[in-house]
């Protein structure tokens, strides 16, 4: 990559105290994050076109594609969040009813593991419940998806929330 390949370039404060350079490249939608410790940046001094050649430094030593593939990828709006949830907020009922859900042809909401289960939530409540469904399962869901998540993994290692009830696994 060469100097006149971005176009512009700016910076962001990060939490940690440290600086993400923010070149906007040719051919590139989104700007590329090139992270930077702030005495790195700081002895930049301001300057644009120094900015610009420690990004380009920075860039020229990893692949370019695979830095705007993984800079397309960390933006994407197609992601959601995830949470771990202890099995042993499962009854036995509510087991039987996920591994139906899972080997259940029509049902493309749960996927069964060695350890536990993916649950996928939809935007809708109701899209997430069934009639077969425990109480206790469709609060679990529920409660999931109004504090933002869109998927559990129900695992053995998983965490043990003190709200939830608990069952003998």
């Amino acid at each position: 990559m060469k100097l006149s390949d971005i176009r512009s370039i700016g910076w962001l404060n990060c939490a940690d105290g440290s600086i993400n350079l923010t070149p906007c490249i040719n051919g590139s939608s989104q700007p590329r994050l090139i992270n930077i410790s702030r005495q790195e940046f700081q002895a930049l001094d301001g300057d644009l076109q120094m900015m610009k050649r420690k990004a380009m430094k920075l860039i020229n030593g990893e692949n370019i594609e695979d830095s705007l593939l993984l800079s397309e990828l960390k933006y994407s709006e197609d992601s959601y969040r995830t949470i771990g949830i202890s099995n042993y907020h499962l009854s036995g009922a509510d087991t039987v009813v996920l591994d139906d859900l899972a080997s259940d042809p029509e049902c493309n909401m749960v996927l069964k593991r060695d350890t536990g289960w993916f649950v996928k939530l939809y935007d809708s409540p109701d899209a997430n419940t069934h009639a077969s469904m425990s109480l206790n399962l469709n609060s679990i869901l529920s409660a999931c998806l109004s504090a933002g998540y869109r998927m559990i993994e129900f695992d053995a290692d998983a965490t043990l929330y003190q709200k939830l009830q608990t069952f003998e696994v």
